[in-house]
């Protein structure tokens, strides 16, 4: 996959991400310089210093998650790490996330929240 994505000539356009840590942590080896981001459903211990260690670039919860931990926001963005939380599709969902401050939404909806945030001006 890192070959693919080195050959396409976009890594830099490429976030490598998993749900396993074993495969964040071998990104660190094979794709040094790539952004590599972890997926979580649920928090586990020491995941910023996971994330420091195998520099992550973004740690991304599941929604409903995130949204009964909402300082777990503040405490990525206060280790340098971003997020982009999953698998938001409905509006008060994103409205909740945008005002805690999240990096980017990932939904299965792209057309209906491009609408939204336009609709908002935050775009």
């Amino acid at each position: 996959m890192v070959d693919s994505v080195n050959r396409a000539g976009i890594m830099d356009q490429t976030i490598l991400q998993s749900f396993s840590r074993v495969t964040v942590e071998s990104l660190l080896k094979i794709a040094p310089d790539s952004r590599r981001g972890i997926l979580i459903v649920e928090d586990f211990d020491e995941l910023i210093e996971l994330a420091t260690f195998a520099k992550i670039y973004t740690i991304n919860p599941e929604v409903s998650w995130v949204l009964e931990n909402p300082d777990f926001v503040d405490s990525l963005h206060e280790a340098g790490i971003k997020t982009q939380v999953w698998t938001a599709d409905f509006p008060e969902q994103w409205a909740a996330l945008v005002d805690l401050g999240v990096d980017a939404i990932i939904t299965d909806c792209p057309d209906r929240l491009a609408g939204w945030y336009a609709g908002r001006g935050l775009i």
